[in-house]
């Protein structure tokens, strides 16, 4: 099995990847690198309480989205070769708040300076993730509605096909 990825989704990755760059590097123009460490230090239970819910709420999303695969949308999705790019996204999402987490609970317990920077950058890889995992939602809601509307049509040109004495089975 090969796996086809198109420019537009790889671009949709990398630029999660050079803008966490680009803030990381920002940051670190204005703030003193020990000064971040000590932000991190200081913070990171809350900021892993924070990570934490967004994988829970990721996960779920991604759960949901297993389920919708199961169903006639799913077909339309399978069909339309979309199902594997939105798993795929949802699983991105869900695994870098796993990470971000996993990063913030070693910084709680090592209080390491790279620790903390790597768990600052992981943060922020979160935040985009965060926002892609909330475009892709909507984006599948809409093809959702596009679905539907695409089956109400296919019912109602059926209706109009049926001679008017037959009944319909249900």
């Amino acid at each position: 099995m090969t796996i086809k990825i198109s420019w537009a989704i790889f671009w949709g990755y990398a630029v999660e990847v050079i803008g966490t760059a680009a803030m990381y590097g920002l940051a670190r123009v204005f703030v003193s690198i020990e000064q971040l460490s000590a932000f991190i230090q200081s913070t990171w239970a809350e900021w892993n309480d924070l990570t934490g819910i967004l994988f829970s709420a990721a996960l779920a999303v991604w759960l949901t989205f297993i389920n919708i695969r199961g169903s006639l949308f799913g077909d339309y999705l399978a069909r339309k070769q979309d199902d594997r790019v939105y798993s795929r996204a949802f699983l991105t999402a869900m695994i870098a708040f796993f990470f971000a987490t996993a990063a913030l609970n070693m910084v709680g317990g090592i209080k390491n300076d790279i620790m903390a920077h790597a768990a600052f950058i992981l943060l922020i890889y979160s935040t985009f993730n965060l926002f892609s995992m909330m475009k892709n939602a909507t984006d599948l809601i809409r093809l959702y509605s596009a679905f539907k509307k695409q089956v109400e049509i296919e019912r109602i040109k059926m209706e109009m096909q049926q001679p008017e004495g037959v009944a319909e089975s249900n």
